[in-house]
């Protein structure tokens, strides 16, 4: 065979794979039910800042299944989009914007939401050397930083040692100008005592960095957990330390039991311990430089603001919850992190839950809560538009970022 021969078959390929690829992507999107967003309560423009991936699938037919996107308060199926739009995207809502404002800067970095951290004006990521190059996993207290001016479009770049321990993975970082705050933990799967908590400051930067805090030894705990938000600002942040439970046949532990909840003061290095409603579970949430308190009564929150100061809780009011459980319950089933559920973002609590209705279908459930009047702002849910004449399919969301600027 000539080479010009080989060259014709190469591009005749090309064209009956795209080609069918195209049939296809016409085929799927003629057959991709519509999803709607029913309020219950309040104005759906409040959740203008949610954006999620989901995944709409046939209960009769395994592999009949599609994805979408909620952003701006639209849906999106990612069966429509053009192959070249595919290879950038990943199921990561933030980094595909980050992808689409700013290409330069996001060549050769990690996509995880937890690699970065915005404000109005910058950029930050941070994130393991072997998060891009799993070829460095044995070298893994090498850190990656970089600090991205959005109008200049100017990057700093920097990379650190990390010591304390090896093999750390970032879970959150907080960005205070000039200083980065970063979370860490060991890789352990019993949630072990591998809490780490370092500073990077870019006006002086080091080579090397040595823990601020073990946070497992600092609260006596084997076991502990972070909560996160979507800013990154905040002052304090919150950790629960739990207490095993049962074991099952294997030796494994089941289930836990919060022992205590504390906040570090990233600007002290301080912990303070909140302390533990009689009735009913606690909820730490925090944002910039407040931290809220919740006693879980189940359909009820009463709300409180956190004195730092005096160490008091001040009572903000109290907001009826659409259901027991919603922004309650583990959503990615991660046990590094807790409040999964429910995010405080600019003064609102936004509460989830794949909630199930008297029918037996999934509706994926929101509420906003404005902790300045404690009132609910929007409740509501995600269904399909044709419900009545489509009872073999369901909605799951798996992923869902609350855009805080």
């Amino acid at each position: 065979m000539t080479k010009y021969s080989k060259l014709i078959s190469f591009v005749l390929l090309c064209v009956l794979t795209l080609s069918a690829f195209g049939i296809y992507q016409i085929q799927a999107g003629t057959r991709l039910p519509e999803i709607k967003l029913v309020t219950e309560e309040g104005n759906a423009d409040e959740l203008d800042a949610l954006f999620f991936i989901g995944n709409i699938y046939s209960t009769q037919s395994s592999g009949r299944s599609s994805t979408f996107e909620f952003k701006d308060g639209d849906f999106s199926y990612l069966n429509n989009r053009s192959v070249f739009r595919h290879l950038d995207y990943v199921y990561n809502p933030v980094a595909n914007r980050y992808v689409s404002d700013y290409r330069s800067f996001m060549r050769g970095k990690a996509r995880n939401i937890s690699n970065f951290t915005e404000t109005d004006d910058e950029i930050v990521y941070t994130a393991m050397a072997s998060d891009v190059n799993w070829r460095r996993m044995f070298d893994d207290n090498m850190l990656d930083i970089s600090l991205f001016d959005k109008d200049s479009e100017e990057e700093q770049s920097y990379e650190v040692r990390l010591e304390g321990a090896s093999y750390q993975g970032v879970v959150a970082s907080y960005y205070h100008a000039p200083e980065l705050t970063i979370a860490t933990q060991v890789a352990d799967e019993q949630m072990g005592n591998g809490w780490y908590i370092y500073t990077f400051n870019f006006d002086e930067p080091e080579d090397t960095l040595s823990p601020e805090v073990n946070v497992g030894q600092a609260l006596d705990s084997s076991s502990v957990q972070i909560s996160f938000s979507p800013t990154g600002t905040e002052r304090y942040i919150p950790f629960k330390s739990l207490q095993p439970g049962e074991e099952d046949e294997y030796g494994e532990i089941t289930d836990y039991t919060t022992d205590a909840f504390h906040v570090y003061d990233i600007q002290t290095g301080d912990f303070q311990e909140i302390p533990l409603f009689e009735k009913g579970e606690t909820l730490v949430l925090s944002e910039d430089e407040q931290v809220i308190v919740g006693q879980d009564l189940g359909e009820t929150i009463n709300w409180h603001d956190w004195n730092v100061t005096d160490e008091s809780l001040n009572k903000l009011g109290s907001t009826d919850m659409i259901t027991p459980s919603i922004g309650r319950l583990p959503v990615y089933y991660y046990n590094h992190s807790f409040n999964q559920g429910m995010q405080l973002v600019n003064g609102h609590v936004y509460a989830y839950e794949d909630h199930y209705s008297e029918d037996g279908y999934s509706r994926p459930m929101f509420q906003v809560i404005d902790l300045d009047s404690v009132s609910t702002d929007f409740s509501g849910y995600f269904g399909l538009e044709d419900r009545e004449n489509d009872r073999s399919t369901e909605i799951m969301l798996f992923d869902f970022k609350i855009n805080p600027l």
